[in-house]
């Protein structure tokens, strides 16, 4: 099963909340994704970062690892 990411703002329009209130949720975990030509662009100043955010759900976190792992620890809000 893939699990698939989503920007902040794509996120926000999907779920109807405020990116705010995604970003200090615990239902969704901020992901760091770099790449070998962002870093390279970023060096010569031709894109400000050379990585981004993208957002996963817990909940499909969940449904892909159910069998595997357990998640009675995780409290969400």
């Amino acid at each position: 099963m893939e699990i698939e990411s989503y920007t902040l703002k794509d996120l926000a329009e999907l779920e109807g909340r405020h990116p705010l209130t995604i970003k200090k949720s615990n239902r969704y975990i901020a992901v760091k994704i770099e790449t070998k030509s962002w870093i390279r662009r970023a060096k010569i100043w031709l894109q400000k970062k050379a990585y981004s955010y993208r957002y996963i759900r817990v909940e499909d976190i969940k449904k892909a690892l159910k069998d595997k792992i357990d998640f009675t620890y995780l409290t969400t809000k």
